[in-house]
């Protein structure tokens, strides 16, 4: 076969039905691949099981939230919503979220609290993926040792500021309630200081719907 031969057996390959091809038949033809129709049939797909495209999970069992810009509060030990970092939820939803907090204040004076704003009856379990002082995270113990309870809903947590950028990383665990309505990282000064306490831009959350 000389090399005319070859591209011609090239260009039937790519231009001509599967039928039209020596040893196969019609059965062999995929036309109705020429439109855009769903590929719900196994009849489709003889060498598997295919899942129709609806059943599959939806991308809004995802959400993600980004911090553009950085929120200052200054001399106020009153929880505030985070502009950004909130997610809806809608009744009976169960949601796993992800929180990665960057955060500057310009000393150890005020600390940094924070908790949540909720739709009524929604359970919240989270903390820290680890606290140097020991608080509620998502971490055991050796034997004998006695865990800290983990955070709920209603708790407010304050942790230690200083004269540079910290990084702090909890999880939460939301089981909502028959009230569909907002989830809203909130935070204040621990301490009222007169002096700014920032949530830096690019602090980030994640949340994957479980249930």
């Amino acid at each position: 076969m000389n090399i005319t031969e070859v591209l011609y057996n090239l260009a039937q390959l790519a231009t001509r039905n599967h039928h039209d091809l020596q040893n196969y038949d019609a059965s062999d033809d995929h036309a109705q691949y020429l439109n855009v129709a769903r590929h719900d049939l196994t009849a489709r797909h003889p060498l598997g099981t295919v899942v129709p495209h609806d059943v599959l999970g939806s991308l809004a069992d995802v959400q993600k939230k980004f911090k553009a810009s950085d929120q200052t509060i200054n001399n106020s030990t009153v929880l505030v919503n985070d502009n950004d970092l909130v997610i809806p939820i809608a009744a009976n939803d169960a949601w796993l979220m992800e929180l990665f907090i960057l955060q500057t204040s310009p000393s150890v004076n005020s600390d940094f609290k924070v908790g949540w704003v909720y739709p009524v009856g929604c359970a919240i379990r989270w903390g820290a993926v680890y606290d140097h002082a020991g608080g509620s995270m998502w971490t055991g113990t050796t034997s004998a040792t006695t865990p800290s309870a983990i955070n709920i809903e209603t708790t407010t947590y304050v942790y230690g500021s200083g004269a540079l950028q910290q990084a702090i990383k909890f999880i939460a665990i939301a089981i909502n309630g028959a009230n569909a309505g907002n989830i809203n990282l909130q935070w204040a000064q621990g301490t009222a200081t007169v002096e700014n306490t920032v949530v830096n831009a690019r602090s980030c959350l994640w949340a994957l719907k479980v249930s």
